[in-house]
């Protein structure tokens, strides 16, 4: 796993496990699809970010066929009758290296965009602050056509197990209602998934949909354990518009908040003492 992550940056745990944030994602769904226009609206305001996000691939569609260039400068025009569909700009200033290599990134499409960071966890506040700043720039102008149907936080929390000393119940909570007793006794691997929506008091949203994937797995010659989640706010398919940013972000705040609830209550609290997931004074 780390073999096709350069950035990727471990801590290291008790009983000699190491863990990672493999990726963290904030993603908005629009509350219509965007039209090659709208798109190519939005690839222009590329050269805004390229202090940050130098880097810009497009993909478009002619004569049936995807085209997928990367893009240097503005004033840029597609091929006759190509519709633009997705565009990514990334923080990697090299654009000789591969796609793969980078930290930030954000990609957009007809249907929504997506903010991750790769590799490296900068914490939350920093994060944050980024996606922020970046992710504006687009949904300024965005929110001039639609809304969001939606806005969800993904995570991906990767322990390494080389090295690992104990036994899983030294990792995982074996009282937790997600994690079934039997994981706890198997002789290699496996994998845990779960999907709900759970009611949720938001005067903007509906209805909170909470996916969990554990999965006990051997990437890139090395034994893992990786916990995904995925916390999604959906509206009342209204195509909610957040034209202050602030708002927007303190739904962030609170599903990265229910996030690290989340995985505290499936790792031991060995663990979550060592990830400082719930700081002295409360959440950070």
């Amino acid at each position: 796993m780390s073999s096709n992550m350069p950035y990727i940056i471990r801590r290291e745990l008790p009983h000699g496990l190491s863990h990672a944030v493999e990726r963290l994602s904030l993603g908005f769904e629009w509350g219509k699809e965007l039209d090659s226009d709208t798109m190519r609206g939005l690839a222009d305001l590329g050269p805004t970010l390229e202090a940050d996000l130098p880097r810009r691939f497009e993909i478009s569609t002619s004569d049936g066929e995807a085209n997928y260039h990367q893009c240097a400068g503005e004033g840029q025009s597609l091929p006759e009758g190509a519709n633009l569909y997705a565009l990514m700009f990334d923080d990697n200033a090299d654009s000789t290296r591969p796609v793969e290599e980078k930290h930030t990134e954000i990609v957009i499409n007809e249907s929504g965009l997506f903010f991750t960071v790769l590799g490296r966890y900068d914490g939350w506040d920093v994060t944050r602050s980024r996606a922020k700043k970046l992710c504006d720039v687009f949904l300024k102008r965005v929110f001039e056509i639609t809304g969001l149907n939606a806005v969800e936080i993904r995570v991906n929390n990767v322990f390494f197990l080389e090295r690992f000393s104990a036994g899983l119940d030294s990792l995982l909570n074996m009282e937790s209602d997600s994690l079934p007793l039997k994981i706890f006794k198997a002789p290699s691997y496996w994998h845990v998934n779960e999907g709900y929506y759970v009611e949720h008091a938001d005067p903007d949203m509906n209805e909170l949909l909470v996916n969990l994937t554990v999965v006990k797995a051997n990437v890139s010659d090395e034994d893992a354990l990786s916990i995904r989640t995925i916390h999604r706010f959906d509206t009342d398919n209204t195509g909610l518009n957040f034209f202050n940013s602030d708002q927007l972000f303190d739904k962030f705040d609170h599903l990265h908040a229910i996030n690290k609830r989340l995985l505290g209550s499936l790792v031991h609290r060995d663990i979550s003492d060592a990830l400082n997931l719930f700081p002295k004074g409360g959440e950070s």
